[in-house]
């Protein structure tokens, strides 16, 4: 208690000084909690196919399907039969299947992937399904045009902006894990399932134009006769260039973070100067009173951690008001366990920082020196 008196004092002392600081502060977890979350979203994408990238895997598109079902009247499974056709080797398939009635849109992923899906959760966990923002878990109905229908259990939902796995698009030569999401902001009814959960009802499914393939053996003929008729990336590639990419968005983010946290030590040092100075006289009678030196200096931390506290509340505050206010800079951002320890470690090294004006002042300094110099 005593603490907080004397950092309120000093405060009312240098109110300009300090609340310059406060803001610094404030920037500073703001701009390294932006980064840390940009940077766990990109691994969010890519931890799901990590298990599935391998020299012996590749993503393929069937680039041909909108003509073939044009022009031969074929569906997406048939356009792919035509597409593997000449594949002797035995493989295995990683998809999305699709299906969609006015009232669900119902994305259901290879196992293997959605045992591995990270994406944020706005309550509940995975199980066999989620559902989108705003769905509340139980038990949903799928009626197909035959009249039959599916029953999901959906366990959790996910958070109002987010990634849905589609593999429908057609990348680039540069593409990434990112890739095979699309952004869904708000959406309604969308159900993310498993495969097993669909067993029996695949046929009104409609399979994505996109799909990872393993194969057992002779890899390189199978991906060269697949580039013969298809997009085909091997996912080796598509790893690099996650990896690459993430990189990038680092280095995006450390001079912003370098550059403010620069300003904030400088600005703690300074801080810790002014009140250490203007503190002399009251850290001298706390001397006298019994204070150790090592009390003095943890008086001084002690209020700089307060200060911390207090920047670490408004960046909190800021970040909610913006998320509520629907800002794009935010609201797909989500705090992870990352974070705190992120923000944590940052406190921790302000608050060390802070103390080692009042530890070298105080060095090498006996009580009665200290106080012929502080009276």
């Amino acid at each position: 208690m005593n603490t907080i008196k004397i950092t309120l004092l000093a405060f009312k002392k240098n109110t300009f000084t300090f609340i310059l600081v406060i803001a610094q502060l404030a920037v500073l977890f703001l701009a390294e909690n932006y980064m840390v979350s940009a940077l766990v979203e990109r691994e969010m994408q890519f931890s799901p196919f990590k298990p599935v990238f391998n020299e012996n895997t590749a993503f393929v598109y069937d680039s041909e399907y909108v003509k073939n079902a044009a022009m031969l009247g074929i569906d997406s499974k048939a356009s792919r039969e035509m597409l593997l056709c000449e594949i002797k080797d035995e493989y295995k398939i990683y998809d999305v299947m699709s299906f969609t009635n006015g009232e669900y849109t119902v994305y259901s992923v290879s196992d293997d992937i959605y045992a591995s899906l990270a994406l944020p959760l706005a309550f509940g966990n995975y199980g066999s399904a989620v559902g989108s923002f705003g769905t509340p878990a139980g038990e949903k109905e799928i009626f197909f045009p035959d009249g039959t229908d599916l029953k999901l259990e959906t366990s959790g939902a996910l958070t109002a902006s987010t990634y849905i796995p589609t593999m429908m698009s057609l990348s680039s030569q540069d593409m990434t894990a990112g890739d095979f999401y699309y952004t869904s902001v708000n959406e309604r009814n969308i159900i993310l399932t498993n495969r097993s959960s669909i067993g029996g009802y695949e046929q009104h499914f409609r399979l994505s134009s996109g799909f990872l393939i393993e194969f057992k053996s002779d890899t390189a003929r199978n991906f060269e006769a697949l580039k013969g008729v298809a997009l085909t990336v091997p996912t080796t590639e598509i790893a690099e260039n996650t990896n690459k990419a993430l990189k990038k968005d680092l280095l995006k983010f450390i001079p912003l973070v370098g550059t403010v946290l620069i300003i904030v030590i400088i600005g703690i040092i300074c801080i810790s100067i002014i009140i250490f100075k203007e503190s002399e006289r009251r850290n001298a009678v706390l001397w006298i009173c019994g204070y150790s030196r090592a009390g003095i200096i943890g008086v001084q931390t002690v209020g700089i951690a307060l200060m911390t506290a207090l920047s670490v509340i408004i960046s909190l505050a800021t970040y909610g008001l913006l998320k509520i206010s629907g800002n794009e800079m935010v609201i797909g951002i989500n705090l992870t366990f990352e974070n705190f320890i992120v923000t944590f470690i940052t406190c921790m090294l302000l608050s060390a920082i802070s103390s080692v004006v009042p530890a070298l002042k105080c060095r090498k300094v006996s009580p009665a020196e200290y106080i012929r110099r502080a009276l």
